[in-house]
């Protein structure tokens, strides 16, 4: 179900299986991704059903269901853990996604821009 986390496993597996993922960005292998296969990759699965622009405080009913509009906090939690795990001292930092992660591309791309140091070089790839 959209915004679960119940198949999250199985997605990873589909999606990163396929060319190793993002039409290779996420490949190992010098073959499939010449320029990145030995870069750090961050795998982040879309889950708020609102390409992460949801904030707000309160859930929402909808018939028998509780929604959460918190994407922007999904986001800024995600920033904040990459930072301190080393994100703080990359030199560059590309931001791909499609279909609805590429919307939240072309959305947040300034807004991730703000929130790491001005000497990581911030790219953003959205696809549809």
């Amino acid at each position: 179900p959209l915004g679960s986390s119940k198949r999250y496993a199985a997605d990873r597996v589909e999606v990163l299986g396929r060319y190793g993922g993002a039409h290779g960005l996420f490949s190992n292998e010098p073959e499939v991704n010449p320029d990145f296969h030995n870069w750090n990759k961050v795998f982040s699965l879309y889950c708020d059903g609102g390409s992460r622009a949801g904030e707000v405080s309160e859930p929402v009913q909808v018939g028998n269901s509780t929604i959460y509009f918190r994407g922007r906090r999904i986001l800024d939690a995600l920033l904040e853990d990459l930072l301190e795990k080393g994100l703080a001292k990359a030199s560059h930092f590309i931001v791909n996604g499609c279909s609805a992660g590429g919307l939240t591309v072309w959305y947040y791309l300034d807004y991730i821009r703000d929130r790491v140091p001005t000497s990581v070089r911030v790219t953003g790839i959205p696809e549809s």
